[in-house]
């Protein structure tokens, strides 16, 4: 049935009523809500889940975010990361939160304190050394070398005692002899002398045995003395930092000071008690890096918005110095967000991710295995050869949330099997949200939140109504908007201006429209290739086979409606609708599709069993570039009735419309951009009394700006909407110039069909 919109159905309406426009919403973002509705259930417990999130993420819908899972996710004690370097190796320990930078601070005095231990050790041997039991090691070494000696001396040797060996040399007239004297010796002297330095060795075999075990005895009594003075020393400072630390970390400490202590002690030998240089590289060994440090205590929220691999996962990076013409390596270690973030959430912009390739992969290993490392090559460990550093795993308990654009995810569910088993939640923030629901105070608040945080001059009651206007008109939906913090944001700054040019207190709608909803120069120069007639196009009367449809022209930053002529003529054929666009490669796939659609309707609209003898061509007319959309099909339907039973079709309502098979009338998209750009074109053509003819479930999309509003109230312009084609054929087939009713035009067609039949068989 056709139905005329009345000016209250075409209005837009929101209510100001039981509003408080005083109030600010700054802690609950309405765009969030459903997210925060979702994903609560899944952060109250502990999981391993990682999430991805549908919607638009601001900077302040971030900030927001991550406040929200500080606050309601479950509760989880945070920990230090620290690296310990043991013996080459670099192995990770996790420690209560706080305690990393406090163990590193206990290890660095305890380094120091076995520095100035070994200092005064050494500077009191003298008073070691006086231990009666020493001195009796010292003696009986003494004892067993001198024998030696003397046993050397009765037969003309003279003994050299260096690191634990005796040497034998000849003495020959009291001199030392050299090899050349040796050799100069006859031979039965020289044999004599071998024999000596034999039976001498044999001898000192057995001394030096026991010098061995003279010398053990010596280095335990010294170790012993050294791991008591120790002890004393070092449990001082041990006790002092204790007092700082919990349970775990102070186990830990002690873990660390008895590989010192091990080491150090090892050093010792018989005559230097403890080689400085030997500790010194000992305890520059026992390093503490403190790659996570997390001095609140709160579950660690991390936002990424950089994820470059070093950013994402943290480097070890190699430095090189030079000490005493000897080159020595050391290495800078940074833990990246995925480890910041460990126990708690990493989120991660998706567009940014897919940037990364390599980022992206290494992130689906660390959370499948639930691991990373520090293990990557280097460039410069590569180029120079650098001895490449070990690292030991690293344990990865962290909840990734990748927020952005469905789109991509739709993408990366259809290119990559992983991405559904990794990131197993997804959730979607509410695109569209119900204008006249729990949300209309908190939209007038938000919006009123950001106008003062950009310093934007307050809003009128009427300013509100129609900055919302824009915000269903984004919905496509006069029940429903669509939050863009950041259009709102552009819209009001804009406005700001405007109003501030005009010396107003206030942004008022005039204001809303200065900005950046002014016409565009492209739209501008449409309604003057129509008002110049450079565009031909009818908007009174009625014409056989013309009719005025509506296409859209996307321009990315905003779209116009723009009226196209639709004509039709007939020629003997076979039921064929030849569409001039199709022909030449100027249409898409869905109008083509659309024009399948409308030949079937057709035929079981008149031709039913029987073939229709007539070909129909369709042109749009002056359209240089694709057609796509079967938006059109209701007015290609009228079009080619009117050309063959050549009756005229009113060319003062234009008609817009999809239909099926079945002749019902569906929905079609820019409904508002088509009403407004016909209503500027027959306005700016002179037309009188125009509209537009819609499909009935559009009227929930009507949201038109004040102007044609303003029109329809004063009936000026007119919306009509339809259900069926026949509701179509009633309205726009001219009643002045034909005397059948809607229902009548079938029988019309059926019988034209016939007189074609009859030429063909007259023609035999």
């Amino acid at each position: 049935m056709i139905k005329k919109l009345e000016y209250e159905e075409v209005k837009f309406k929101f209510s100001l009523d039981n509003i408080k426009l005083d109030e600010i919403n700054e802690d609950n973002p309405i765009e969030m809500v459903n997210i925060y509705r979702s994903i609560k259930p899944f952060i109250s417990c502990k999981n391993d889940y990682s999430y991805g999130i549908w919607g638009k993420f601001d900077e302040f819908s971030i900030k927001n975010f991550c406040k929200y899972l500080k606050e309601k996710s479950y509760k989880r004690e945070a920990e230090d990361i620290v690296i310990y370097n043991e013996e080459g190796i670099r192995k990770p320990y996790f420690l209560p939160w706080g305690d990393g930078a406090r163990l590193k601070s206990a290890v660095e005095e305890l380094k120091n304190a076995y520095g100035i231990s070994l200092l005064t050790f050494q500077n009191n041997t003298e008073s070691y050394m006086e231990d009666e039991d020493i001195q009796r090691l010292i003696r009986k070494k003494d004892e067993i070398i001198e024998s030696i000696r003397s046993m050397a001396k009765e037969r003309g040797l003279e003994i050299d005692y260096k690191h634990n060996t005796f040497n034998f040399i000849p003495i020959v007239n009291g001199e030392k002899i050299t090899e050349e004297g040796f050799e100069r010796l006859s031979f039965n002297d020289r044999y004599v002398i071998m024999e000596n330095i034999k039976y001498m060795k044999n001898k000192a075999m057995t001394s030096l045995a026991s010098i061995s075990d003279l010398n053990t005895e010596y280095r335990n009594m010294i170790k012993n003395k050294f791991i008591h003075f120790l002890n004393t020393e070092i449990n001082r400072t041990l006790q002092e930092s204790k007092q700082s630390i919990g349970n775990r970390t102070w186990t830990f400490l002690q873990y660390i000071n008895e590989n010192i202590r091990e080491y150090i002690v090892s050093e010792i030998d018989e005559n230097t008690l403890v080689d400085e240089e030997a500790v010194i590289q000992i305890l520059n060994m026992y390093c503490i890096d403190v790659i996570v440090d997390n001095k609140d205590g709160n579950t660690p929220i991390v936002y990424e918005d950089k994820p470059s691999y070093e950013n994402l996962f943290g480097y070890m990076r190699p430095k090189t110095s030079w000490k005493e013409n000897k080159q020595e390596y050391q290495y800078e270690i940074q833990a990246g967000s995925l480890l910041k973030a460990n126990g708690g959430f990493l989120i991660v912009p998706i567009t940014e991710l897919l940037k990364e390739p390599t980022c992206y992969n290494y992130l689906k290993k660390v959370l499948r295995h639930r691991a990373t490392c520090f293990n990557r090559d280097d460039v410069l460990t590569n180029i120079f050869q650098m001895p490449k550093p070990k690292c030991e795993d690293i344990a990865v308990d962290v909840n990734v949330i990748l927020i952005g654009e469905e789109k991509y995810f739709y993408m990366m569910h259809k290119i990559d099997e992983e991405f559904g088993q990794i990131f197993k939640i997804t959730l979607e923030s509410q695109q569209n949200i119900e204008i006249d629901g729990e949300f209309r105070q908190e939209l007038v608040s938000s919006i009123r939140y950001i106008g003062r945080s950009n310093n934007c001059l307050e809003l009128k009651e009427e300013g509100y109504q129609e900055l919302i206007r824009m915000l269903c008109r984004e919905s496509d939906n006069r029940y429903k908007f669509v939050f863009d913090r950041g259009k709102i944001k552009d819209l009001l700054c804009a406005a700001n201006i405007s109003a501030k040019y005009r010396k107003k207190e206030a942004i008022e709608c005039e204001d809303l429209y200065c900005g950046l909803l002014k016409k565009t120069q492209v739209e501008k120069e449409i309604l003057n290739s129509f008002k110049e007639n450079n565009v031909l196009l009818n908007v009174q009367g009625s014409k056989v086979g013309q009719i005025n449809g509506i296409s859209v022209i996307d321009l990315g930053y905003c779209s116009i409606g723009r009226p196209v002529r639709i004509t039709c003529t007939c020629c003997k054929g076979r039921g064929n609708i030849i569409d001039v666009q199709r022909e030449t490669s100027l249409s898409g796939k869905i109008h083509n599709k659309s024009l399948g659609i409308l030949r079937g309707f057709l035929n079981a609209l008149i031709g039913n069993y029987n073939g229709i003898p007539v070909d129909f061509n369709i042109s749009f007319e002056q359209v240089y570039g694709m057609v796509e959309g079967d938006s059109a099909s209701v007015a290609e339907a009228l079009v080619i009735v009117s050309s063959f039973l050549k009756v005229p079709l009113k060319q003062s309502i234009a008609v817009t419309g999809s239909i099926n098979q079945l002749g019902e009338v569906q929905v079609v998209g820019g409904i508002n951009e088509k009403i407004e750009g016909y209503y500027n074109t027959s306005k700016i053509k002179g037309g009188e009394k125009c509209g537009i003819l819609i499909p009935r479930g559009n009227i929930k999309n009507i949201v038109l700006n004040r102007e044609v509003e303003e029109a329809v109230r004063k009936n000026e312009f007119s919306i009509y909407t339809m259900e069926r084609f026949q509701d179509a054929v009633d309205l726009m087939l001219d009643k002045d110039e034909i005397n059948f009713r809607s229902y009548d035009f079938i029988e019309e067609m059926q019988k034209e069909i016939k007189k074609y039949d009859k030429k063909e068989k007259n023609k035999y």
